[in-house]
């Protein structure tokens, strides 16, 4: 599922260059209509069919990751096939136009034929062994970028952590994260234990959030072709989240707690819908696939130290000083990200 993630999410740029910030909301919008309605639909067959049939059932919906895998291609090598095809066709043409006035002319002289071939020559000689120049005018790529393409994994790897952006974005994927799963860790228990409210009313919250995360993908999908800064976007939503953790705090009423996941699902749905766009700002689209895969990683290793903190420290002490943990982690993310828009504003000057 990883995998598939990176490579459908990195090639939404290839497809989409003009409509990036567009295309990964709405890819993200179909995984949170999912995360809602995905457990209802489980239930539901669990209950009917029984454990065996009921994951037989679901384990088929894989299938769509094998179809939407097939269905990939990289668009710059079609029109690579296309242009190259075109020329070949164009060229054909041109000779036998050539060959035809030759036909014709019964008058021409040996000079002229001798001009002819030798024009012949030229351009065949020129077919087989263009020089820097055609190679720059027909495929419109400098030497340098050619050089460019063919750089290894490594120095890309170096080429990358050589930006005190890309460290940034890393510090801030590791906290964030830990921030949006640890408040789903320990909001259900601290809301529980804390306030009046019973554990219906308490998953209900979880809902909303939900709800929450699949409107900000609607926002960030029809704001998508406005041009504005996404470094700060992604920063605001990160702070959004984080209010929203903090107030669940103070959660003794269904509103104050409606209220803190509320905020936090608008939150962390445009943070998660506009991830792809802040990475693609930070590289060439070659070095997206790597970049974003770095980017993912970050988030899995923050997911994978921070959050057994929290709750080692709510088992132990109490809820709220996880969450307090949590979203510590959120600020922290947050200072990240707002470092790297300073770094890019002082860029743009």
């Amino acid at each position: 599922m990883s995998c598939c993630y990176s490579a459908s999410s990195s090639i939404l740029i290839l497809y989409f260059e003009r409509f990036k910030y567009i295309a990964f909301s709405v890819a993200m919008l179909g995984g949170y209509i999912g995360v809602v309605t995905w457990p209802l639909i489980s239930q539901y067959l669990l209950s009917k069919f029984g454990y065996s049939v009921a994951m037989g059932i679901m384990s088929t919906f894989s299938i769509i990751h094998l179809l939407a895998g097939l269905s990939f291609s990289d668009p710059h090598l079609e029109n690579k096939d296309t242009e190259s095809n075109l020329k070949l066709s164009n060229e054909g043409k041109r000779k036998a136009r050539v060959s035809a006035d030759r036909d014709a002319d019964d008058c021409v002289d040996n000079k002229l034929a001798a001009a002819f071939i030798e024009t012949d020559a030229m351009d065949s000689i020129e077919a087989v062994e263009p020089n820097s120049e055609t190679v720059v005018t027909e495929t419109g790529e400098a030497p340098e970028v050619a050089a460019e393409e063919k750089k290894s994994l490594r120095q890309e790897f170096v080429t990358l952590f050589k930006l005190s952006e890309v460290w940034l974005l890393v510090i801030s994927g590791i906290f964030w994260n830990a921030a949006g799963s640890g408040y789903i860790v320990l909001i259900n228990d601290y809301i529980v234990n804390n306030t009046d409210l019973n554990e219906l009313e308490a998953a209900l919250g979880i809902t909303i959030a939900g709800v929450a995360n699949i409107i900000a993908c609607i926002c960030v999908a029809l704001t998508g072709s406005l041009k504005f800064n996404r470094f700060i976007l992604y920063m605001s939503s990160v702070s959004l989240a984080t209010i929203g953790i903090f107030i669940a705090l103070f959660a003794t009423t269904k509103a104050v707690y409606y209220t803190s996941t509320s905020l936090y699902g608008l939150g962390i749905g445009v943070a998660v819908a506009t991830i792809l766009a802040v990475v693609s700002d930070l590289c060439s689209v070659s070095q997206l696939p790597l970049l974003f895969g770095i980017e993912c990683f970050s988030e899995g290793l923050g997911g994978l130290s921070l959050i057994p903190v929290a709750a080692y420290i709510a088992e132990n002490t109490e809820e709220k000083y996880g969450l307090l943990f949590v979203g510590s982690c959120g600020v922290v993310g947050a200072l990240a990200m707002l470092a790297i828009v300073v770094l890019d504003a002082r860029r743009r000057r």
